[in-house]
């Protein structure tokens, strides 16, 4: 990992980190005043070359129909600790529109540890 924060961000140390395991997608890493907290305000402008897309709200509705203050924890960890992240990053990156697929991933993991509202 890289760190990308090089200015000292309360006092004279770095306390608040931006870490990355691709600086090359980092433009810039600003440290600025902050008016509500005795630290440095931190921000990093990312650049990855692609065309933004309007956010797909029905994906983020159906998120919505699931109760998470009563979800089994555990097991959703232990489902999550199943995940070929790496393979699932791949081929949400390499389709036309990937959220479908991470859609349908998270439903399916949600199905046995986060009851449903309705």
């Amino acid at each position: 990992l890289s760190q990308m924060v090089d200015c000292p961000t309360r006092g004279s140390n770095i306390l608040d980190l931006v870490l990355t395991n691709r600086p090359d997608y980092v433009i810039e890493t600003e440290v600025s005043e902050s008016f509500v907290s005795d630290h440095q305000t931190v921000t990093s402008t990312l650049g990855f070359g692609l065309t933004p897309k309007p956010p797909k709200t029905e994906h983020f509705e159906d998120f919505l129909n699931y109760n998470f203050h009563e979800a089994d924890f555990p097991a959703l960890c232990r489902e999550l600790n199943t995940v070929d992240w790496e393979g699932l990053a791949d081929l949400c990156e390499n389709s036309e529109d990937g959220s479908d697929f991470c859609s349908a991933y998270n439903t399916h993991c949600y199905a046995d540890s986060v009851s449903s509202l309705s």
